[in-house]
């Protein structure tokens, strides 16, 4: 069950990465254009950062669920990496 919901929270922050790419980069655009501001560009670049962040924190959730499913089931010395 964690696992579950740990790797469909992965494919949601892929897609929170995806958009966050989006807006980033169209608010360069913008700004070179001089219709966004320094400050829109630092609350992009932010989004973005966010982003990344969640992914990593959702990666370390679905290898602790991982690890949590195979002690269950007896399965945590398969574990050599």
């Amino acid at each position: 069950m964690q696992y579950t919901l740990a790797n469909q929270n992965i494919a949601t922050v892929n897609d929170q990465i995806k958009l966050a790419k989006k807006i980033y980069n169209n608010t360069v655009l913008q700004n070179k254009q001089g219709m966004a501001t320094i400050t829109d560009l630092l609350l992009a670049d932010n989004s973005l950062r966010e982003a990344q962040q969640n992914y990593i924190v959702a990666m370390v959730n679905l290898r602790k669920a991982e690890l949590e499913y195979k002690r269950v089931t007896g399965n945590l010395m398969a574990i050599k990496n």
